[in-house]
């Protein structure tokens, strides 16, 4: 009888690790160029190189105090505005009280007027019964005479005060 042996097979031997040596670059997949819209001194720097940003994400604080100037006396000028938009409103409030005051007088003119037109066809219908001397009927008429010329001014005055209304109204326009 013949003792067999039955033996597993051994592993082969691994070949030699081959080495290749070949130039190359690596680059990033994403790469920006950043680029400063202003300059001045770094603050704040709020991310390290390889750090994951999204779009909009400040990167760095910069201080510059040009800028800081600029927007000072921005601020002045808005203030200087809206103080002018307060006055252009108060004087547009003024122009429409000025309007009201001189409708006002305008009707006491009318009334005034129609009094002395009433006043004057008496004195003409007296004079004609020489009721009364001609410096009194003279006198009527010359009466009729200026409270028609006060309709004229105050037709004029009423039309100064829309004229006031219409120019504040611009200047807030151009003040807002």
């Amino acid at each position: 009888a013949h003792d067999v042996a039955i033996a597993a097979d051994a592993p082969a031997p691994a070949p030699a690790a081959q080495t290749i040596a070949v130039p190359a670059s690596i680059e990033a997949y994403w790469s920006a160029d950043l680029y400063a819209k202003t300059s001045g001194y770094v603050t704040d720097v709020k991310f390290d190189l390889g750090d994951h940003v999204t779009k909009g994400t400040p990167l760095a604080i910069l201080h510059v105090p040009e800028l800081e100037k600029n927007l000072a006396q921005a601020r002045a000028t808005l203030e200087a505005k809206k103080q002018m938009l307060k006055a252009a409103d108060a004087v547009i409030a003024q122009s429409k009280q000025s309007l009201i005051v001189a409708q006002k007088q305008f009707e006491s003119y009318k009334v005034d007027m129609d009094y002395q037109q009433i006043t004057l066809k008496r004195q003409q219908e007296l004079s004609a019964g020489s009721a009364i001397t001609p410096q009194q009927l003279d006198e009527a008429r010359s009466k009729a005479e200026l409270a028609k010329a006060a309709m004229g001014i105050g037709e004029a005055k009423i039309s100064a005060a829309q004229a006031d209304i219409q120019f504040a109204e611009a200047s807030r326009a151009v003040a807002a």
